[in-house]
């Protein structure tokens, strides 16, 4: 434990508190082997009358693997009543695992954090490959679908599909083009150096331009928390009730929205829905029956720069290429995650959406290209624009019943 504390020191005085550092796992897994000599005497003080014989204090298994082993075993009775959660035991076992089966290969990083009372390290198995291709290896055949992971090449290369047995096909969505238009505003964006409050009312005013243009419920989803309070928090909207998403909702949180959606919709009220782009409102929930009517997603969810995302990128780029590495790890998760909230909407043959993306990088080539490339980008450069627009798509596309 003393080993540990003054490792995490040392961690604690390279770094700011904002900031986070590569831990040097070779390093790591020296610590906690000179650990376990030492609890077992095969190194550091010895007691008085203890045998002293190194030999004598060898053992088959290493003092990771050793240490693996004990922890895994561990079991925590509980009263009947009690919740049996995880014992904290068999989660350090399985980072234990992880530094034993990866640690010597550039597929495993780790990462110290300062935040909070101690700091904390994490452990990211940067290729998804090296556990699912020995797996897909051994079948006989493999069928692998999704109605927005997108595009099929670079999944094939992800999960380490044998390239020579591999057919990758994407095809054209049945609800595209007229049943789920898209509108893109080319006149905002949430740029870091393009954000100001001039821009963020002029993202509100597409918002109630779509509002007015509509007749069903709309939901919003930003890049991240903060940025949904600076755009959407303590703003009025006029002819909806607003429903914020929290990072505190709970499971019972989130059954009750589509509920409280219907509910509202049979009494003839209007609900703005504002969630996150990855949180349970985006991709954990089904908005069935048509509930929603249209989807605004606000800016393009790219990961902030840290230490993860640079030694990503460089794993990326050294096993498929310079000209993956980029995409694969920054602007296809991000539309994939924008493709994942286009779509809620649209659950049945029976559904219609109008989807309203508030970035005009998304029609930019860099970004463009993570897009399925039979999907139709529409523009609008203001809101009386994407009013009009909305207004005709609700007036001559109907669900239907």
């Amino acid at each position: 434990r003393h080993k540990m504390g003054d490792y995490f020191k040392s961690l604690h005085e390279k770094v700011k508190d904002d900031e986070d550092l590569l831990v040097d796992i070779g390093q790591f897994t020296e610590l906690i082997h000179a650990a376990c000599n030492e609890y077992e005497g095969v190194s550091g003080q010895m007691r008085i009358g203890e045998d002293t014989d190194y030999n004598k204090h060898q053992t088959t298994k290493n003092p990771l693997e050793k240490l693996y082993h004990t922890l895994s075993q561990v079991a925590v009775e509980v009263e009947d009543e009690e919740d049996a959660s995880e014992p904290d035991a068999h989660r350090i076992a399985y980072i234990i695992e992880s530094i034993m089966r990866f640690g010597k290969t550039t597929a495993l990083c780790m990462v110290f954090s300062p935040k909070g009372k101690e700091g904390k390290i994490t452990t990211h198995l940067l290729d998804p490959g090296v556990l699912s291709g020995p797996l897909f290896s051994k079948t006989a055949g493999s069928i692998l679908m999704s109605g927005t992971l997108y595009p099929p090449s670079m999944y094939a290369d992800i999960l380490a599909l044998p390239s020579n047995l591999t057919t990758k096909t994407s095809y054209v969505s049945p609800f595209a083009g007229e049943r789920r238009p898209v509108l893109v505003a080319r006149d905002v964006t949430t740029k870091y150096n393009q954000r100001s409050m001039a821009m963020w009312e002029k993202m509100r005013g597409h918002i109630q331009a779509l509002i007015d243009g509509s007749d069903d419920h709309v939901a919003v989803f930003c890049p991240s928390y903060k940025l949904m309070e600076d755009i959407l928090g303590g703003v009025y909207f006029s002819g909806v009730t607003k429903i914020t998403e929290s990072r505190d909702w709970v499971k019972d949180d989130i059954d009750r929205v589509v509920a409280r959606l219907k509910n509202e919709r049979r009494i003839g009220n209007r609900v703005l829905l504002c969630g996150v782009f990855g949180a349970r409102l985006s991709e954990g929930i089904d908005y069935d029956d048509g509930v929603l009517g249209s989807v605004v997603c606000i800016g393009i969810p790219n990961p902030p720069p840290s230490v993860l995302s640079d030694s990503l990128k460089e794993y990326i780029s050294d096993k498929f290429g310079k000209q993956n590495a980029w995409r694969y790890t920054v602007t296809q998760p991000a539309v994939n995650a924008i493709l994942q909230a286009m779509g809620r909407p649209i659950r049945s043959v029976e559904d219609r959406a109008l989807i309203l993306l508030l970035d005009n990088r998304n029609d930019n080539r860099t970004y463009r290209d993570c897009y399925p490339s039979a999907m139709k980008m529409n523009s609008s450069n203001e809101p009386n624009s994407t009013k009009a627009f909305a207004s005709r798509f609700f007036r001559r596309v109907k669900r239907i019943s």
